[in-house]
């Protein structure tokens, strides 16, 4: 793996967990989810992050774990 992918693959300070797997699908959807709601967000971001929100459900909803 380059440096660059290990980078792209390396989580921040807000996530300590695995580096794929449920955990990390799940604090994503909840962060896109708190983007929807924040006031500090623009309309773009909202509907984006609601977007997000939605393809996040509609997998979950068609997906085994």
């Amino acid at each position: 793996m380059t440096s660059q992918n290990e980078r792209s693959w390396k989580s921040g300070p807000l996530y300590t967990g695995s580096i794929l797997g449920l955990p990390r699908w799940k604090f994503w959807q909840k962060g896109f989810a708190a983007a929807v709601e924040s006031s500090r967000a623009s309309e773009e971001c909202r509907q984006l992050a609601q977007k997000a929100v939605d393809y996040m459900d509609a997998t979950e909803r068609v997906n085994t774990w």
